[in-house]
């Protein structure tokens, strides 16, 4: 044990504390307030689980299972669900180490000390780990998907397993991660240089293994609740039922709701506004799998009849799939964080697009060097 304890290093043990501390400090000075949209829909159903109420829609569409469950969890041992904003600051910390192992394989122990502070001040990061949205546990549970993903390749196909169990975890947290199992076992099999059909052709033959146990393992964590949630509702789900609703939102006779600040609507005034002359939503009262079909076709309906909307609506949709930045920064100018000095405030949301433009165009050099 201590032999191994030495091996470790220091300066990762350093950066793990710090960023323990690091994602406390809000809390400690200024809180965080109550819940913030998709918060107060965890906190409700997780309640209603505790309750022995069972898992059902909220107004329409369906969660996937994992942050609702594990707040459920918490608050059966300990009384509250809302205790989990204080285990996500350790699990959202437990990133940094996830970190540094992945950029440890991928080049040297420089550059994965740095990767691993940076994430220690990252401030999204750090925002995150304080609230009870999935993206803490998600994000760790991810990155260490990637870190084991790499791992694996080097060795025995076994390895793979638990790379595809974590995957399945992250799509039990998070139904867009549904569409990232077939990336990895992509790059399980993935040649280690250069892309031709020879080479693509070598790696499958060298790690066909991996890539079938990869995707078993995500099938087999999945399948589950996969099996009882579409048996319950009569209808196909994954993992969660969500699309419909993101369909409504930017596909319809009022402007696409964005909730970025100046870039979107942001207030329930506005949005009740907004959608006082478009479509109403499907009956809520269907089921989750019909729920989602009828938005879904609604939204294409309407597509087919304004083509050129959709069109021009596309750059707006795309910047806010790429921006990185909203969701902190729209927080803080809502005010959100009322406590917080107003020029600390401002700091912030500069330091915020500062951090993503290092990393994005660091990335960017570093890949190409």
């Amino acid at each position: 044990m201590r032999s191994w304890l030495a091996k470790v290093d220091k300066h990762l043990i350093a950066a793990l504390i710090t960023g323990m501390m690091v994602r406390q400090l809000p809390h400690l000075l200024w809180g965080l307030g109550g819940c913030l949209r998709d918060e107060c829909a965890y906190i409700s159903l997780s309640k209603r689980i505790i309750a022995g109420e069972g898992f059902d829609p909220w107004e329409g569409w369906l969660w996937a299972p994992g942050q609702p469950f594990l707040m459920a969890a918490v608050g059966f041992l300990f009384g509250d669900p809302e205790g989990t904003k204080i285990l996500q600051v350790y699990l959202g910390a437990l990133l940094i180490p996830a970190i540094y192992w992945v950029t440890l394989q991928l080049g040297d122990r420089k550059a994965a000390r740095i990767a691993a502070w940076m994430a220690v001040f990252h401030p999204s990061l750090v925002y995150f780990s304080g609230r009870l949205w999935s993206e803490a546990l998600y994000a760790t549970l991810l990155m260490t998907a990637v870190g084991t993903l790499l791992w694996a390749r080097r060795g025995a196909w076994q390895r793979a397993l638990l790379t595809g169990f974590l995957v399945g975890v992250c799509v039990l947290f998070r139904g867009v991660a549904t569409y990232m199992a077939p990336i990895f076992v992509v790059a399980a099999l993935w040649p280690e240089e250069g892309v031709s059909l020879e080479l693509l052709q070598a790696g499958v033959r060298e790690r066909w293994k991996h890539g079938l146990a990869l995707f078993a393992a995500v099938v087999l964590t999945v399948a589950p609740w996969s099996v009882w949630i579409s048996t319950r509702f009569d209808g196909l789900i994954v993992s969660d039922a969500t699309v419909g609703q993101m369909m409504w939102l930017g596909n319809g006779e009022h402007p696409p709701m964005t909730f970025d600040v100046a870039n979107g609507m942001n207030m329930v005034p506005t949005m009740e506004k907004w959608t006082a002359n478009t479509r109403e939503h499907c009956d809520v009262a269907m089921q989750p799998p019909a729920w989602n079909r009828c938005e879904v076709n609604h939204a294409k309906a309407w597509i087919r009849e304004h083509p050129r909307e959709f069109v021009e609506r596309i750059p707006l949709r795309v910047a806010q799939l790429v921006n990185p930045n909203s969701f902190l920064t729209r927080h803080i100018r809502w005010s959100k964080w009322t406590p917080m000095p107003f020029w600390l405030k401002e700091l912030l949301c500069v330091f915020t697009a500062l951090t993503t433009y290092v990393v994005l165009a660091g990335g960017t050099v570093a890949s190409t060097t």
